[in-house]
């Protein structure tokens, strides 16, 4: 097995300034704590009373919430009653590599290596079905805190996330039972072993999914697979696939996406 992860960590450009940020790396990471030796934030946070809805936002593989934190900040220039909240993936020992097998921030365990090592791209990886469930109840009592703000419930929540955060963003926000804002996904797909329960087209569950073409750790056929899975589950489902982009590249045309739906999800006043 190489060094190589199938699900990586975020890098950086600033988004709406003419250029692209690339959330997630292509090496392994080092070191599982943030610089100058400190401990990851368990969260993050923006915003505060006078906010009108919250964006839970889910960093990827490997990543902290500090590096998806910055399209918060983009965000919250647009809408200042926005409210930005980036929880952290505990660490765990990643299954898929071989020898001194690191200990990594991730939603869940991976088994197989198929976007790194073996160069399957294009097939979806075994995953720990016991953490997914375990961090899909965590994310739906995140919800649950931030829906307890509004008068309008989870309908003023919108749930993302880049890579394996937006592969759990999808899985937490099909299974929630009640109406939720919208969710976001980025980079990531709908796991195979997300089952699609009945009245999804009840709950109007609006979705934006956007992928790259050129994305070569997580290929574009399984993030149109679960689209289309979504779409006759009766979701109501915007997508983008962006040209000449990479895994977890975030481009001004991927946030301005995302901003154009949080105004109309959230009907946000903008400055």
């Amino acid at each position: 097995m190489s060094n190589v992860s199938p699900h990586h960590r975020p890098r950086a450009v600033s988004p709406l300034q003419g250029h692209q940020r690339r959330l997630h790396g292509r090496k392994r990471l080092a070191s599982p704590l943030a610089q100058n030796g400190k401990r990851r934030a368990a969260e993050l946070s923006s915003g505060g009373r006078e906010c009108r809805g919250s964006l839970i936002l889910l960093h990827g593989f490997g990543s902290s919430p500090a590096e998806v934190m910055f399209i918060g900040d983009v965000l919250r220039q647009r809408f200042p009653h926005l409210r930005v909240v980036c929880p952290a993936a505990p660490l765990r020992t990643i299954s898929c590599y071989d020898g001194d097998r690191p200990r990594l921030p991730a939603w869940h365990d991976y088994f197989t290596d198929n976007g790194g090592a073996k160069g399957r791209p294009d097939l979806e990886e075994r995953i720990d079905l016991k953490h997914v469930q375990f961090q899909r109840q965590r994310l739906h009592r995140i919800i649950s805190q931030e829906a307890a703000r509004y008068a309008t419930g989870a309908s003023a929540v919108v749930l993302g996330g880049i890579s394996q955060g937006g592969c759990m963003s999808l899985d937490a926000a099909v299974t929630w039972p009640k109406r939720l804002g919208g969710v976001y996904c980025g980079h990531g797909q709908l796991y195979s072993v997300t089952s699609l329960p009945e009245g999804l087209a009840e709950r109007e569950l609006r979705v934006l999914g956007i992928h790259g073409d050129a994305d070569k750790v997580l290929a574009p056929n399984l993030a149109k697979a679960g689209w289309n899975r979504l779409r006759r589950a009766g979701a109501l489902i915007k997508t983008r696939v962006l040209p000449r982009v990479g895994h977890a590249e975030i481009s001004d045309a991927e946030v301005e996406s995302l901003a154009r739906c949080l105004h109309d999800w959230l009907d946000l006043p903008t400055i």
